[in-house]
C-alpha cells in the first residue's frame, strides 16, 4: 500500500509489516492551522478512495491508498473533541461534514481570513516609501552625469 502526508509530502510503501519510506518529509508545516489542516485532509480522504492509516511525522493524517479499515482520529476543539471515523462524532453528538467544518472554521480560521484593507495598506505604504527613495537615485544620477560631463568638457577648470 502506498501512504502519503498530504501536509509534509511524506512517502511510505507498507508491504505487511514491511515499512519503506521513500520520502521522509516532516520538515513541512500547513499553511494554516494544523487541526483544519488535519480535517480538510479527513474530509478529503472520506470522498476518495483513501484510508487513513496514521499520523505522520508532522502530526497530520497519513493517507493510504490500499483496502482496509480507516484509523479513527480525534479532532481537539475548545468546545471538546471531533471524532472522525465512518461517522462524525462531535462534542454534543453525531454532525455532519458541514456542521464539522462551521464548527472548525469558528475556532480555527482565524489564519485563512483574507483581509484586503491590510494588504491594500502595505502596498500604498510601500509604495510611498519606494516612490521618495527611486527619486532620490535617479536625482543622484543625473547630478553624478551633470558632473562628469561638464568635467570632460575643454576649458573646465
Amino acid at each position: 500500500m502506498n501512504v502519503r502526508c498530504t501536509s509534509c509530502h511524506r512517502k511510505e510503501r507498507r508491504d505487511g509489516d514491511a515499512l519503506t519510506v521513500e520520502l521522509a518529509g516532516g520538515l513541512r508545516r500547513p499553511t494554516e492551522h494544523p487541526t483544519l489542516a488535519a480535517w480538510k485532509t479527513l474530509r478529503k480522504a472520506r470522498h476518495d478512495d483513501s484510508i487513513v492509516v496514521g499520523p505522520c511525522v508532522c502530526g497530520q493524517p497519513l493517507l493510504g491508498d490500499g483496502p482496509g479499515d480507516s484509523v479513527p482520529w480525534t479532532l481537539d476543539t475548545p468546545d471538546g473533541p471531533i471524532r472522525v471515523d465512518r461517522e462524525i462524532t462531535g462534542p454534543n453528538g453525531p454532525l455532519d461534514e458541514d456542521a464539522a467544518e462551521a464548527l472548525l472554521e469558528r475556532h480555527f480560521g482565524w489564519r485563512l481570513a483574507l483581509k484586503p484593507g491590510l494588504a491594500l495598506f502595505q502596498g500604498t505604504l510601500m509604495m510611498a516609501m519606494l516612490g521618495p527613495m527611486m527619486l532620490w537615485v535617479v536625482t543622484i544620477i543625473i547630478v553624478v552625469a551633470s558632473l562628469i560631463g561638464f568635467s570632460t568638457k575643454p576649458g573646465f577648470k
